[in-house]
């Protein structure tokens, strides 16, 4: 009889050249579903998804539909019945209901570009994207109804809104630059159910312009000029989730939580449109942690092709960010805030090879 220390020696050595011939034979990408069962033996395993003989490395790439909307941008205001001789609270007159002007948001077209790598240790993955979305030309005007005295035009951004207005122009425009750095890992925790936890770094420059311009029907015309800079960077974390349900086919729906330290520089400059005189100019930076919330859900369809040596995917879904109190512009006595929020479609391809 063999000592006890030679019989399991021995059976080592008899399992060991089965598990590397069936490695050499079974050859399967990490997240590509099959009815083999070792697959999904291991505690957590890997949902990759990988291709065979592969560098690690894959591509992605965004089409955005989005819209970008920000609180507070109120810049005029019907149903105030006002006598225009005073400003005294005695000459203000009864009104039936009016209406709040803000600029006009729009969808427009962005982009995103990212790149990852997959690494061997306990199968990891790193990505790093950027995002460019810059929706201009969110115009909006309106002007006082004539013969209509119960719907007088009031400015809001204005130092006196007492004044009343003939016309009223509002232009706000965006330039949203963002990249995000993340490390995870991909893994099932039952047969077609991923999870891929994460943190990382979000970074962001952001320019603001808010113009309106104000015609008033007794004093000379007003241009206001607002402009805000914003940088930041912070912690990111959040998961990604795929819930498989047919064949290469699956939901997914991700949630990020940031908190971005960041510096913002504001500006504001009153002048008038006939004479070009300035009588109002202001500037300030100063810091605040801004926390970010993003989520996006939709569908997703995976093909591996070429001896499964290659991977593409292709999903559309819909996404939504808020970045809270992102809105600093100077509203001269009328302390205001907003949160930014941008939504829309966002359509993504990526390739592992």
């Amino acid at each position: 009889m063999l000592p006890k220390t030679s019989f399991y020696a021995a059976a080592a050595i008899s399992v060991i050249p089965s598990l590397y011939a069936d490695s050499d034979v079974i050859q399967i990408p990490e997240g590509k579903i099959t009815s083999h069962t070792t697959v999904f033996g291991d505690i957590t395993p890997s949902a990759g998804p990988r291709v065979i003989d592969g560098v690690g490395l894959y591509l992605t790439g965004d089409y955005l539909y989005w819209t970008a909307r920000e609180d507070g941008l109120t810049y005029a205001v019907t149903g105030a019945n006002l006598n225009n001789s005073s400003t005294s609270n005695t000459n203000i007159l009864p009104t039936s209901q009016g209406q709040q002007y803000q600029p006009d948001f729009r969808y427009k077209s962005g982009f995103k570009l990212g790149i990852g790598f997959d690494f061997g240790h306990d199968k990891w993955d790193m990505y790093l994207d950027y995002t460019w979305f810059n929706p201009h030309n969110s115009n909006s005007s309106v002007s006082r109804i004539e013969n209509q005295p119960m719907s007088n035009l009031i400015p809001v951004a204005y130092t006196n809104p007492y004044n009343l207005l003939d016309y009223a122009k509002a232009f706000w425009n965006l330039n949203f630059n963002v990249i995000d750095w993340n490390l995870g890992r991909n893994f099932y925790i039952s047969k077609f159910l991923s999870l891929r936890p994460f943190f990382g770094l979000k970074g962001t420059w952001q320019k603001q312009k808010f113009h309106v311009l104000y015609n008033f029907n007794a004093n000379p015309n007003i241009a206001i000029n607002n402009t805000s800079y914003f940088w930041g960077l912070g912690p990111m974390a959040g998961v990604n989730t795929a819930w498989h349900f047919r064949g290469f086919w699956s939901l997914f729906a991700d949630l990020t939580l940031s908190s971005l330290w960041g510096a913002y520089y504001v500006g504001r400059k009153d002048t008038t449109t006939s004479s070009n005189t300035t009588y109002y100019n202001t500037h300030q930076s100063f810091h605040k942690i801004r926390p970010v919330m993003e989520i996006a859900t939709g569908l997703r369809k995976e093909e591996w092709f070429y001896n499964n040596r290659f991977h593409f995917s292709l999903q559309v879904g819909w996404e939504q960010q808020v970045w809270f109190n992102q809105n600093q512009f100077d509203f001269y006595q009328n302390a205001r805030t907003g949160d930014l929020t941008l939504q829309g479609l966002t359509a993504k391809a990526r390739f592992d090879f």
